[in-house]
């Protein structure tokens, strides 16, 4: 069995405050888009594999290679499915066709995680529906949950608790990596936030107004995520120039998405967003032209 685990993009990202629970409650208008890891599960028995669950991280390049354990999210899905409904007896294998680039803000992570939660939930025939998925899934990080679901939402608490927006509008998204920059340890850019006082925050209800209208441009003017505010120098450096990258090309707006390293851009169509994602490549940028993710039918 297989299935796509698109990333997601902030739209608008907000810290609101520290929680008693040592998390953070954040605010953020989420979006899914079409661009994503392919993951599969497969029986052990038709593989010859072992008698222990594996994953084979396959890469499109870079010979990017996942860990293997409890750091990692699909493994962590297949262990509280198992530890919640149980498992067939026979081991299955999980393959992961790795796009979504590692510490990019795009929830890579945590929407392979949710998409071994959807294929052992058909697989297994629990039956869960989206909002049990959902609730499963919170267990496993704050993003995830959204990654079930997709679409585009507003995500308040630690990001678990969902509210459906209207669609993003037809238009074009670019979507750059910065070349020199590692990610950052999401932990310690939530704790920077407990000793600044942040300057700006996000418009969300003039966002989810331009949502409602439809108002590319208008979302495009209210993209914005407090994390810039508390990037080491030199990596705001390196989001500024990619930030203004996109700009240069004629993006509407432009932002970073999570704790980053990766920004995005919307355009007016999907046509001006290939021609800048030729022009960005051109100039050495590692870039990408997606479609927002209307639908979460899978």
């Amino acid at each position: 069995m297989t299935t796509l685990a698109f990333a997601k993009l902030n739209l608008t990202f907000e810290v609101v405050g520290k929680r008693s629970d040592g998390y953070h409650e954040v605010r953020s208008v989420m979006q899914s888009v079409d661009f994503g890891d392919t993951v599969s599960i497969v029986p052990a028995a038709y593989i010859d594999a072992p008698n222990s669950t594996e994953m084979h991280c396959i890469t499109t390049g870079g010979g990017v290679r996942l860990p293997w354990g409890t750091k990692n999210s699909a493994v962590k899905a297949y262990n509280l499915f198992r530890d919640t409904f149980g498992l067939p007896a026979e081991q299955l294998d999980i393959n992961i066709n790795k796009v979504i680039p590692i510490c990019g803000g795009l929830g890579g992570s945590s929407t392979d995680g949710s998409a071994v939660l959807r294929l052992l939930n058909g697989y297994c025939g629990t039956g869960l529906s989206t909002a049990e998925l959902q609730t499963l899934a919170a267990k496993l990080d704050s993003d995830a949950a959204f990654c079930i679901s997709g679409g585009t939402a507003l995500a308040t608490g630690r990001g678990e608790l969902l509210e459906a927006l209207p669609p993003l509008p037809d238009c074009g998204i670019v979507i750059v990596k910065p070349n020199t920059l590692t990610g950052l340890v999401t932990t310690n850019m939530f704790a920077a936030f407990d000793r600044v006082k942040l300057r700006m925050k996000p418009d969300h209800c003039g966002l989810t107004a331009a949502l409602k209208a439809g108002d590319t441009a208008g979302i495009a003017r209210r993209l914005y995520n407090v994390f810039v505010e508390v990037l080491p120098r030199s990596y705001k450096e390196e989001i500024s120039d990619a930030i203004g990258a996109l700009l240069n090309v004629n993006a509407l707006g432009a932002s970073m998405t999570g704790s980053g390293s990766c920004v995005f851009g919307l355009f007016e169509t999907t046509r001006k967003a290939d021609s800048a994602a030729e022009e960005l490549r051109a100039d050495g940028f590692e870039c990408w032209s997606v479609a927002a993710l209307l639908t979460t039918s899978r």
